[in-house]
Parts: C-alpha cells; sequence; structure tokens
C-alpha cells in the first residue's frame, strides 16, 4: 500500500491554543476574535461549532445556534478549564495511560 504525505500547510492553526501551560493563558495570536472554534460545554454530550465574539488572556466567548432554529446563545471558555492532556477510557487503560503521560509510574 503506498502512503503519501502532504506537506504541512502554513495557514493551518497551531494545535496549542495556550500561550503558557504553567499560567493557562490563551495565545491570542492563535485564538482571535471572529473564529472559529469546536467545543464542549461541561453539560454537552457532542461539540458544536461556534464563533468566537470575544477573547482574552483568560477566557474566550463563543457564539453558538441553539437546537431552535431562532435562538442563538454563548458560552465562556475559561483558559484554567482547556484540557492539556486526554486520556482514554477506564476500560482502554485510561488511569494507566494518564499515570505514564505525566510520569507518575
Amino acid at each position: 500500500m503506498l502512503e503519501q504525505s502532504l506537506p504541512p500547510n502554513p495557514r493551518a492553526p497551531s494545535t496549542n491554543i495556550l500561550l503558557d501551560e504553567s499560567e493557562k493563558i490563551f495565545n491570542l495570536e492563535e485564538v482571535k476574535q471572529r473564529g472559529l472554534i469546536r467545543a464542549r460545554y461541561h453539560t454537552w454530550n457532542e461539540s458544536r461549532n461556534g464563533i468566537i465574539v470575544a477573547v482574552n488572556k483568560t477566557m474566550i466567548q463563543v457564539l453558538f445556534l441553539t437546537q431552535i432554529r431562532t435562538a442563538a446563545q454563548y458560552f465562556r471558555i475559561p483558559a484554567i478549564e482547556v484540557a492539556d492532556y486526554v486520556t482514554s477510557g477506564v476500560m482502554e487503560d485510561g488511569i494507566l495511560n494518564a499515570c505514564r503521560h505525566f510520569s507518575l509510574l
């Protein structure tokens, strides 16, 4: 099977939206107002698409469409809540994987 790799896209955004992991502040060069974002609020079962309407070093505010056609709402993403690592589920050795990732084993 022939595998082909594409050259990196110079316009593609960085995967790290945090500027400093220790202080948990957003990278304002990467996260900009009117940008698109896909995120999941803690009470939702799945992620949703939204438009960034406000951003500062510690908070992103996102406009998203609800299930009702004529309604729109906002949600906020605090920098402190942005996960820097997400492990697999418990049945897939998630605890063990997380311990290895953080060098606890």
